[in-house]
């Protein structure tokens, strides 16, 4: 006789999870391409209407939904924010690279991937210490139990 499960399987939740977390960052990334290879919109004014602003914002995500993808994949390892950094980097500029490639009336600009680069930054340090005040947080009630 079989007993009863009582317990999460963690194996497989921890699998459900990975398998959500990357369909999320490949939605993410499949509305930075989306939004990057369209023809160029019209400006809508208001806060939000500055481009570099939405590229670091766009790429602040992607960096964000990717490690937690690394570090999950990872076995709850931290993925080192240089790693997170350079692979962002690599997907922005090969979307900067499609945009020149394209006959979409768009352009590949230094300015862009700059602004990519300084949103996945801000996202690697936000995350960084986030999780660190986590992990020093857990540690310190650990050891006063």
């Amino acid at each position: 006789m079989q007993k009863p499960q009582t317990a999460i399987d963690c194996s497989s939740f921890a699998r459900k999870c990975l398998k959500l977390r990357c369909v999320t960052l490949a939605l993410w990334a499949f509305f930075i391409l989306t939004f990057s290879l369209l023809p160029r919109l019209p400006e809508v004014p208001g806060p939000f209407s500055n481009d570099k602003f939405s590229h670091a914002i766009a790429y602040a995500g992607f960096a964000f939904f990717l490690a937690r993808v690394l570090n999950q994949w990872r076995g709850g390892r931290f993925a080192s924010n240089w790693q997170i950094w350079l692979l962002t980097m690599a997907f922005g500029g090969l979307v900067e690279l499609l945009q020149s490639g394209m006959n979409i009336g768009r352009s590949a600009e230094w300015l862009d991937f700059f602004a990519n680069g300084f949103g996945a930054w801000m996202a690697c340090v936000l995350m960084r210490h986030t999780w660190l005040r986590r992990l020093v947080h857990a540690k310190f009630t650990d050891n006063h139990k």
